[in-house]
């Protein structure tokens, strides 16, 4: 294989919101109306792309976060947090841990200058081995999946500066393994 890989002409990245309906979000806490009505109830794979620095100027190489959910809209509302809205605690007191605690700041400093956008898939893809298709964003192994692949092609071959790239990354499918161990008694 000569070059780098191609991005699998059945993916797709789409935009979620356009450019205004971000920037209210980020600067004025407008939730964008497909989000507030319930539109984004499903599962998937997204990136927040960030080209700009907090001044303002282009990046060099733009900073880039890759997550997947079961929930994109519940998911989403999780990286914008209101002003003054209270901080939630479990049971023995500790901060709840949200994740994607690199994604608030730079929405922070971004001054609504980014872009959302969700993968699709359009047709069936063989992706080493595994074959996928839309529905399979219903299953959070087909989702990790395919979160992993982005980040990876993010990285390697579109060059971005991937924000959730490294231990943390792999980490946190171990924890939720713990997690739901610890809830069912084990």
């Amino acid at each position: 294989m000569s070059g780098p890989p191609k991005f699998p002409p059945e993916l797709s990245w789409q935009e979620l919101f356009s450019p205004e309906e971000v920037g209210r979000w980020a600067l004025k806490n407008e939730r964008p109306e497909r989000l507030r009505h319930g539109e984004l109830a499903f599962s998937g794979v997204y990136r927040f792309i960030f080209p700009r620095n907090p001044d303002g100027t282009v990046r060099q190489t733009p900073h880039c976060y890759v997550g997947e959910t079961g929930d994109v809209g519940k998911r989403l509302c999780d990286y914008f947090v209101l002003r003054g809205a209270r901080e939630v605690r479990n049971a023995d007191g500790e901060l709840r841990d949200y994740g994607g605690w690199p994604v608030r700041g730079e929405i922070q400093g971004s001054r609504g200058e980014f872009s959302l956008q969700i993968l699709r898939i359009g047709g069936c893809l063989d992706l080493y081995g595994v074959e996928l298709n839309a529905t399979c964003f219903n299953y959070s192994f087909a989702r990790v999946l395919l979160e992993n692949w982005a980040i990876l092609y993010a990285k390697q071959v579109e060059k971005y500066h991937v924000l959730n790239c490294g231990v943390d990354q792999g980490i946190k499918y171990l924890q939720r393994m713990g997690i739901a161990a610890r809830a069912r008694g084990r």
